[in-house]
């Protein structure tokens, strides 16, 4: 069993379903102010569910599972995610002695994939380059931050041809994903003209030549100016 960074909401609605109490078994707590030196308990909980999940391993390894199983308390907070964390058929209990990870107070558990980037790290647009392509109306209003200042570097590559979302970084904002910036905002643009229709089996005449067409205005030319 995986949790993918990319389906937070998920993993958690899965994992985290039920916060009720077992009457028995043994405990490990986790939390975001907790230190994997610690004992795991709920005054002294462990950092992160991968400690967790390692622990419960060696006590299987040594034969030392307690009876009625083991429940992984994992207490409110964001629980940044940098790879999945993978949970395979060794980390499985039995009906008997069952291995559960369960959020302490429903709702309040999220493991997040993303980094967050601090209000401060966006700054207006000064540079001369990319305000030129940029409206006039919107020159002023436009921020950026800089990512790899920040650590973040891995910045995937925008596909020619896509279907559904590319696999890009999204920017999320109170809860909110971001629209990727795009013209026009709304609908289609459209083109004045087709100066080459392309190949094509069904038309005749059939070109060889690669499509081509021409759009009004000069908006689209600042893309690349």
């Amino acid at each position: 069993m995986n949790f993918f960074p990319g389906v937070v909401s998920l993993c958690v609605a899965l994992a985290f379903l039920c916060n009720f109490r077992p009457a028995h078994g043994a405990e490990f707590h986790v939390a975001p102010d907790g230190n994997d030196n610690n004992p795991g308990t709920k005054a002294k909980p462990f950092l992160s569910l991968e400690h967790a999940r390692d622990a419960i391993r060696l006590l299987k390894k040594n034969n030392k599972m307690p009876a009625h199983g083991i429940t992984v308390w994992v207490h409110r907070g964001e629980y940044p995610r940098s790879s999945t964390l993978s949970l395979d058929e060794s980390d499985s209990g039995t009906t008997e002695n069952p291995i559960s990870y369960r959020g302490v107070q429903r709702d309040a558990v999220r493991l997040v994939g993303g980094r967050r980037i601090p209000r401060e790290s966006f700054q207006p647009v000064t540079d001369p380059d990319p305000q030129r392509r940029l409206d006039q109306a919107a020159r002023g209003h436009v921020l950026s931050a800089d990512l790899r200042s920040l650590g973040i570097t891995n910045y995937g590559a925008f596909p020619d041809q896509f279907g559904g979302a590319a696999l890009v970084p999204e920017l999320f904002f109170n809860d909110q994903r971001m629209t990727l910036a795009r013209w026009p905002n709304e609908g289609w643009a459209e083109f004045s003209k087709v100066l080459e229709s392309g190949p094509a089996p069904w038309r005749n005449p059939a070109s060889d030549k690669l499509n081509a067409f021409a759009y009004a205005g000069g908006r689209p030319a600042r893309s690349s100016a």
